[in-house]
């Protein structure tokens, strides 16, 4: 569900804290924040929250942020999911399902992931999980 009744806040500054700004806002009544570092980097995210609302776009209920930024968020590349997918399931699985996780994603990602859009030359793939094999 998304809302145009925006309101966005000035920049609140937290002391004696490791996150030392945090920037507020307000979706159809329900509040939301993001804490920073630095006053820089909260004024630009402030900004672009402006901008978005400034540009009519509407705002997600759930998470608060435009649309722009919830797309851009959301848009993850296959590879960095693959990436993630291993780094997660590595700590669980034993030595042999790690083996069978590198195996079938050396064989996948090169297909799904291309220079420039070009055709993919098929991997020396030679594992038994292999769909070549």
């Amino acid at each position: 569900m998304t809302s145009y009744d925006v309101r966005i806040y000035a920049i609140e500054t937290r002391k004696g804290r490791a996150t030392g700004y945090r920037v507020r806002w307000t979706v159809a009544g329900k509040r939301f924040g993001e804490t920073f570092a630095a006053k820089g980097l909260a004024e630009s995210y402030r900004a672009a929250l402006i901008t978005a609302a400034r540009h009519g776009e509407a705002f997600s209920t759930s998470t608060g942020l435009p649309e722009s930024l919830e797309r851009e968020r959301r848009d993850v590349s296959f590879y960095a999911h693959c990436v993630e997918f291993a780094w997660v399931a590595w700590p669980m699985v034993s030595a042999k399902s790690r083996i069978s996780i590198v195996e079938s994603l050396t064989c996948a990602i090169p297909v799904v992931v291309s220079p420039n859009g070009a055709t993919p030359q098929l991997p020396a793939c030679s594992g038994p999980r292999c769909a070549r094999s």
